[in-house]
């Protein structure tokens, strides 16, 4: 098979297209997996752990099985579906949204990657950067859990921002090393991408007018929503609609935040209306879905 040897940067896409990624931080620590033994789907996040100590075995529900040892990082699949440490397993973990709005990730994740971690020292600097930062900030252990909600003053902020860019931008040459492609099929309509970017300004309370959006983008709702469907598969509407319920879902994996804080942020004035809407749209209730995701007050996943 050919070795493929692209440029070590991401395809150049418009700056339309770039200002639609959205980039933050879950969770960056050292130390034991907080679940050594997990089976349920994952989350709409990126995963990267460095194996320091023991091993690791996961299985994608499409995607192939694949064992790290030691010395490796390995970026799961977006299908992982089961993960199995070894007891004596020492990992980095980090967990990281780096997605365009349709929650499609920045980089290709249909099968896992592992690399040697020596292949590629700035990275290896760039995490240990990251997850030194990432531990003066938190009071929790390692740093893993409800880092989004940790206070953090301006400056600190601002260092976090500029830490987490350059680890983007170092984990994006490795990418563009190993040869995986960008997770984005080509370039949209600009009237798309300048709609999809709209609803992205739009706060998770805020309902999406249709017509006011096509008319700022000079289409008809009709013709918009013809556009929409051929860029992304959905109507405009059904894009914001599916834009909440990943932001609902994300808020109860990966946050202990009560369930009625939750349903203001997306502006529902009674938890039980919000309750009905996770039931229609994930076919649970929000108290079942912590559940069936392994979701503990005082953990979160590895």
């Amino acid at each position: 098979m050919a070795i493929r040897r692209p440029d070590p940067v991401p395809a150049p896409l418009r700056l339309a297209e770039w200002s639609m990624l959205r980039v933050h931080l879950i969770w960056a620590y050292r130390g034991p997996p907080s679940y050594s033994h997990f089976a349920q789907p994952e989350n709409a996040t990126s995963i990267a752990w460095r194996i320091e100590k023991g091993s690791v075995r996961i299985v994608g529900e499409r995607s192939s099985a694949v064992r790290a040892q030691a010395g490796s990082w390995l970026l799961p699949a977006g299908d992982k579906i089961l993960h199995d440490f070894s007891d004596d397993a020492i990992i980095t973990s980090i967990r990281f949204k780096a997605h365009w709005p349709d929650n499609v990730p920045l980089y290709d994740d249909r099968q896992s990657v592992m690399f040697a971690a020596r292949r590629f020292p700035k990275f290896e600097a760039a995490t240990a950067q990251l997850q030194r930062l990432v531990s003066n900030f938190s009071h929790r252990r390692g740093g893993q859990l409800l880092l989004m909600h940790e206070s953090l003053n301006f400056n600190q902020y601002q260092r976090l921002s500029r830490v987490m860019s350059r680890w983007i931008e170092v984990y994006a040459g490795v990418m563009a090393r190993l040869g995986v492609p960008l997770g984005v099929t080509g370039q949209h309509d600009p009237r798309v991408a300048q709609a999809r970017q709209a609803i992205e300004d739009l706060s998770m309370q805020q309902r999406l007018d249709e017509r006011a959006l096509a008319k700022t983008v000079g289409l008809s709702p009709s013709q918009l929503n013809r556009l929409f469907v051929a860029s992304t598969g959905m109507t405009a509407r059904a894009f914001a609609e599916k834009r909440r319920v990943d932001f609902a879902r994300e808020k109860l994996i990966t946050s202990t935040m009560p369930i009625k804080e939750i349903a203001y942020l997306l502006g529902f004035h009674h938890p039980s209306h919000f309750s009905a809407w996770c039931r229609k749209k994930l076919d649970v209730y929000p108290t079942e879905y912590r559940v069936l995701n392994n979701v503990d007050v005082t953990k979160t996943l590895g």
